[in-house]
C-alpha cells in the first residue's frame, strides 16, 4: 500500500490526460443563460467548452479533453490542481459564477469519477460531476544478465534464448529477440523496451524460451508476470538488479536449471483507483488497482468502503501438459517464475511375449 508520494518517484513522469463527462447538477441562483466552463490544468493545458443553455437545473457539455502531460516534479503532485470555472456568457461579457479544484495527487491515484461543489465564495452553486483519466507513460526497458543454463550432456549443445514483453492478447509488444546459439551463458541479453501504463504492465509479461537452433524445437519456456517487478525502479534513470529469477524443469533429455537476473528501468507505478467516486467527504467504494503504488491515502482524503489491496501474483502457473508431467520435479519455492517443458512423449507398450 502507498502511503503519499515515495521519494524514489521524484523527477520527470509523463501521463495521459482525458477530461470527459462533464456536468453540472443543482444549479441555484443561475438564469437560464447559456453556460460554459473554462479549464486549467496545472496551466499546463487550458480550454474552454461550448456554451450550453441548462435545462432544468442540469446542463452537461459534450467536450473531451485530451493532452499529454509532463512534469519534471512528479513528487510534488498533491500542490498541483485541476480548476473548473463555471462561466454565464452574454454578449455583454460573462461573469464567474462559481469555481471547484482538485490535486492532481487525488486525480492520479484516485478515481477517475469526482462529484465536487462548485462555490461562489462560501455559496454553493452547483455540483459538478467529471471524470478524469491520468494515466503514467513509461518507456520500460528490461535487460536480462548472468544467465546460465545448466542441463545434461542429453541437451543439444544448440541452444539459443529467445524472449519478448507479451501482452494481455500474448501477441509480442515490439520486437522478440534470440540471443546466439551454441551457449548456455548469456552475459548480457539486448535490451527490451517498450511504452506502457501500469495498467497495461499488470496485463503484460515477460515470455522466455529455450530453443534448440538445431531442429527449432522449444525445449523450455516460462511466462513471467511482469506485476512482480518493484516500484522502486521508476525515476532514478539507472537500471536496477531488481530480481534474481531461478527456473528448474524436466524434459525427455533429463532436467535441467536456469538462473538469471532480471534488470529494470523505468517501471510504470502511477495507477488510478478501480470504480467509485470521489467527492468533498473522501473517496467512496473505489478499490485499489494493486499494491505498491503510489495512495491517495493521507490526512485529507477519507476513504469510505475502499478495501486495501492486495499482493500481486508473481509466479506464473505451468501449462496444463507440463502440470501433468509426473516426472517434473517441485517449482522452486524461491524462484519468481517458472520454466515449463513439454512432457516427454509416452513410452510404447513392450510387445506381447510369443506363445509357448
Amino acid at each position: 500500500r502507498g502511503t503519499g508520494t515515495p521519494r524514489a518517484m521524484s523527477g520527470r513522469a509523463r501521463f495521459q490526460v482525458c477530461i470527459s463527462g462533464i456536468r453540472a447538477e443543482r444549479l441555484t441562483g443561475v438564469s437560464r443563460k447559456k453556460l460554459f466552463l473554462k479549464v486549467d490544468f496545472d496551466s499546463y493545458f487550458n480550454d474552454t467548452t461550448t456554451p450550453t443553455a441548462p435545462i432544468s437545473d442540469t446542463i452537461g457539455w459534450p467536450n473531451e479533453f485530451s493532452f499529454g502531460y509532463e512534469t519534471e516534479h512528479v513528487h510534488a503532485l498533491s500542490s498541483k490542481t485541476l480548476t473548473l470555472k463555471l462561466y454565464k456568457s452574454g454578449w455583454m461579457g460573462g461573469g464567474l459564477i462559481g469555481e471547484c479544484t482538485v490535486d492532481l495527487l487525488t486525480i492520479a491515484t484516485g478515481p477517475v469519477e469526482h462529484r465536487l461543489m462548485a462555490r461562489d465564495g462560501s455559496v454553493m452553486r452547483c455540483e459538478l460531476h467529471f471524470k478524469v483519466t491520468m494515466e503514467q507513460q513509461s518507456d520500460l526497458e528490461l535487460v536480462l544478465q548472468e544467465a546460465e543454463l545448466s542441463a545434461p550432456s542429453g541437451f543439444s549443445p544448440s541452444m539459443a534464448l529467445s524472449y519478448a514483453i507479451v501482452g494481455a492478447s500474448g501477441e509480442p509488444l515490439g520486437r522478440k529477440h534470440t540471443e546466439a546459439a551454441g551457449m548456455r551463458e548469456w552475459h548480457m541479453t539486448q535490451m527490451l523496451k517498450h511504452r506502457v501504463t501500469r495498467s497495461a504492465l499488470m496485463a503484460s509479461q515477460l515470455h522466455l524460451e529455450i530453443v534448440d537452433m538445431s531442429n527449432g524445437r522449444t525445449v523450455a519456456q516460462s511466462m513471467f508476470p511482469l506485476s512482480g517487478l518493484p516500484a522502486a525502479a521508476v525515476g532514478n534513470g539507472t537500471f536496477l538488479d531488481t530480481l534474481s529469477l531461478r527456473f528448474r524443469g524436466a524434459g525427455s533429455s533429463g532436467s535441467w536449471e536456469m538462473g538469471c537476473t532480471l534488470c529494470a528501468k523505468n517501471v510504470p507505478v502511477w495507477a488510478q483507483m478501480i470504480g467509485g467516486f470521489h467527492d468533498m467527504a473522501g473517496i467512496h467504494n473505489a478499490r485499489f488497482a494493486s499494491s505498491g503504488i503510489p495512495s491517495t491515502r493521507r490526512p485529507a482524503i477519507a476513504l469510505f468502503d475502499c478495501p486495501e489491496p492486495t499482493s500481486a501474483a508473481t509466479v506464473a502457473s505451468e501449462p496444463s501438459h507440463a502440470r501433468a508431467a509426473s516426472s517434473s520435479p517441485a517449482p522452486d519455492p524461491y524462484a519468481s517464475g517458472s520454466f515449463s517443458a513439454p512432457a516427454p512423449a509416452p513410452a510404447p507398450a513392450p510387445a506381447p511375449a510369443p506363445a509357448p
